[in-house]
């Protein structure tokens, strides 16, 4: 990995998780301190729990046992790899949804 792209990838991971899923439009199934759980469609399979560790701003996902930061969890959801997401963010709105939202409008 290139370290063009390793920066990328650093940059992306430190944007808030929990405040990308919200731009993307989902809802929380419940939220806490420390975590905030969501249900919700991953790898386009069944419906899963996914549980956002607000400290560590990382997913786990409870049934898959799969967990990772915010790039991990958008190749995931789109079905991509970390090089074609810096490739080409514009489809999957990370950056540019990010900066368009300040943090009272969205879930904290």
């Amino acid at each position: 990995m290139n370290q063009t792209l390793q920066k990328d990838i650093k940059a992306l991971n430190e944007l808030s998780l929990v405040r990308y899923l919200t731009i993307l439009g989902y809802t929380p199934v419940h939220s806490g301190d420390d975590s905030t759980l969501y249900r919700m469609y991953l790898d386009q399979k069944d419906l899963q729990d996914m549980l956002i560790d607000h400290e560590a701003n990382e997913f786990i996902d409870i049934a898959g046992n799969r967990k990772g930061n915010l790039v991990d969890f958008a190749c995931l959801l789109f079905g991509i790899t970390p090089e074609e997401l810096c490739s080409n963010i514009m489809p999957y709105r990370i950056d540019l949804l990010m900066r368009q939202h300040t943090p009272q409008e969205v879930i904290a």
